[in-house]
């Protein structure tokens, strides 16, 4: 067990340092060194350090005890001004144990800050140490377009990478290659045509860092000022109609058909129809360009998850054993798909190839779902998705909430209320 303090207090008196292991004296002295080491032995329950501070002729208590349980390492360097590097680091590097404002600071060039070297372990003034493969940002300039192929300006900022790769969806669009290690800042302009989902991939010889975000295409419309109707040889189901920037759209009807309708100029035309999907009564998910959709059948007792291409093929299918009436959401990487069926089966799907992950029942009598999920996602290292931290809100008919746990876990449930 190592205890690490300055050995002079705020004053420059030394200070005198006593040891108790298991509530018995085993070292009392005055202490001028940077650190002190003693090793607990076997059987030891705790370790109890103690300083004083010497003022004048004497000792005095500056209530600086404290208490390490030896079965579980604890160590609390003392660190005056807070920014997370201790004193004794601080002096060892020349920085200033009273400015927290060198934390930030870079003081071997290497491209990362002194805070950041010293959380990693790496060396703070070696500029041949550095953090291992990281990519420090992953950002565009605007999350949202209001018409199809709107630029759209990719910026990365990543550490250590040899190569970087971006992706539209999960096709390679641009890719780029160093030799020199230390930071690499780059940028990519896109013109998305639908929704869709950017990943940017780092690689060194050993190693690979991904993260990705979300473009979505919501349209800049008005929509009273739309003066073209719909067709009028179907009775669609309005709740299903789904706009897209120039006017175009996806809409469900009764006879379980789903349309296509392209906008020329100042007309619409269908072009395509997909017959017996089911009934859609919710607007379509645009990601990785694809309009994703659940279905309902007559009698709640089949459904399905479609995913279709723009040219309406459809890309693939999950089969599910109640209806879905609720619009699937997907998550920020547009990666997995979440639906929840009309009797409350939560399901996750790969949104690529709607490969069931997972699925869940809600333990309820009567329970019946018609509104779509919200999902509550909490952000983890590297960019990626906490999932232990994040949660699904499904609420049903009968007004009761639940939160859904994404991870695995037996029970799923992480909350549930009645309103």
């Amino acid at each position: 067990m190592a205890v690490e303090y300055l050995g002079l207090d705020e004053s420059g008196n030394h200070k005198r340092l006593t040891i108790w292991w298991s509530g018995r004296l085993t070292s009392s002295k005055v202490w001028r060194g940077k650190s002190h080491t003693r090793v607990a032995p076997v059987g030891t329950r705790f370790v109890k350090i103690h300083l004083f501070a010497r003022h004048g002729g004497g000792w005095f208590n500056n209530n600086n005890d404290a208490y390490f349980d030896a079965l579980s390492f604890v160590h609390l360097p003392i660190d005056r001004d807070g920014d997370g590097i201790p004193n004794v680091k601080e002096v060892e590097l020349g920085l200033n144990p009273d400015d927290a404002a060198d934390a930030v600071l870079d003081l071997d060039g290497d491209g990362f800050s002194n805070i950041q070297e010293y959380t990693a372990g790496t060396g703070v003034n070696n500029v041949d140490d550095f953090p291992d493969l990281n990519i420090k940002a992953f950002y565009v300039d605007k999350t949202q377009i209001g018409e199809a192929n709107e630029a759209v300006t990719l910026n990365w900022q990543t550490f250590g990478a040899e190569t970087i790769e971006v992706f539209e969806g999960e096709t390679l669009i641009h890719t780029e290659s160093q030799a020199n290690l230390a930071g690499w800042d780059g940028q990519l302009v896109v013109n998305p045509s639908v929704s869709t989902t950017y990943k940017l991939v780092i690689k060194d010889s050993e190693k690979s860092r991904e993260n990705s975000l979300l473009v979505e295409l919501k349209p800049r419309v008005n929509l009273p000022e739309w003066p073209e109707p719909l067709p009028e040889d179907h009775d669609f189901i309005l709740d299903s109609l789904t706009l897209l920037a120039d006017g175009s759209h996806y809409v469900s009807s009764k006879n379980d058909s789903y349309y296509f309708y392209q906008k020329a100029d100042t007309t619409k035309t269908q072009k395509w129809q997909i017959d017996d999907l089911g009934q859609v009564h919710h607007k379509a998910t645009l990601v990785n360009g694809l309009a994703i959709v659940g279905t309902t059948s007559t009698g709640q007792s089949k459904g399905k998850v479609v995913a279709i291409h723009p040219d309406g093929t459809i890309a693939w299918q999950y089969e599910a054993d109640s209806s879905i009436k609720t619009k699937p959401i997907a998550d920020t990487k547009g990666k997995t798909l979440y639906v929840v069926g009309y009797y409350g089966k939560v399901i996750a799907l790969d949104a690529f190839s709607g490969t069931e992950l997972w699925f869940y029942q809600i333990p309820e009598d009567n329970l019946i779902v018609v509104n779509a999920p919200a999902l509550k996602e909490e952000a983890g290292v590297d960019g990626l998705v906490d999932l232990s931290n994040s949660q699904l809100i499904v609420r049903t008919t009968a007004n009761n909430v639940f939160a859904i746990a994404l991870d695995d876990r037996q029970d799923r449930i992480i909350w549930s209320k009645a309103f």
